[in-house]
This record gives C-alpha cells, sequence and structure tokens, in this order.
C-alpha cells in the first residue's frame, strides 16, 4: 500500500481537501479541514488493501487516487492548512 505524508495535505478526487492522520495499526484518517479544527472524528479511514472507507463502507477511490498538494498540517494547529513545506521539510504558516 502506497505511504503517506503524516499531517499530509491531499486533495480527493472530488476536490475536497483533507489532512493525512497516520494511525496505530499502519493506516491512516483522513480529516476534513471542519473536522480537524474542531477534533472531531475522521471523514475516511484507509483501509488495509488501499480502499478509502466512509463511515466503514468502501467509496470509489482508492489512496493512489489522493493527491499531495505540498502543504503540510501541524499536530492540532489551527489555521489550517498551515503551508508548503520549507527546504528543511518542516511546515511554515502561510
Amino acid at each position: 500500500m502506497q505511504r503517506l505524508r503524516n499531517l499530509g495535505v491531499y486533495q480527493l478526487p472530488n476536490g475536497k481537501q483533507c489532512i493525512a492522520l497516520a494511525n496505530s495499526r499502519d493506516g491512516y484518517h483522513l480529516y476534513s479541514q471542519a473536522a480537524w479544527e474542531q477534533y472531531d472524528l475522521a471523514d475516511y479511514e484507509v483501509g488495509a488493501e488501499g480502499q478509502l472507507l466512509r463511515d466503514g463502507r468502501p467509496t470509489p477511490w482508492r489512496i493512489e487516487d489522493l493527491s499531495d498538494t505540498g502543504q503540510t498540517a501541524h499536530d492540532n494547529a489551527k489555521p489550517w492548512p498551515v503551508g508548503q513545506a520549507g527546504e528543511d521539510g518542516q511546515a511554515k504558516r502561510l
């Protein structure tokens, strides 16, 4: 399965953006901007085979369908998104 950047901002095929957060099972949870800002539940989970799941049900999308925007969110920081990663790999605020 393809790996995502922890706290990386990705675009879904429908144009919406989400933040990838690695979980303890070698998978990822994907949070919308609103869910991230409100410390809410993830909108999607990436299943073991790379399928994006919403409420435990498969969506038509796979992890390979996500486009990396190059932005990185800070863990539980606001505002979102925070900006592009600098040359040192650290996120910088917009």
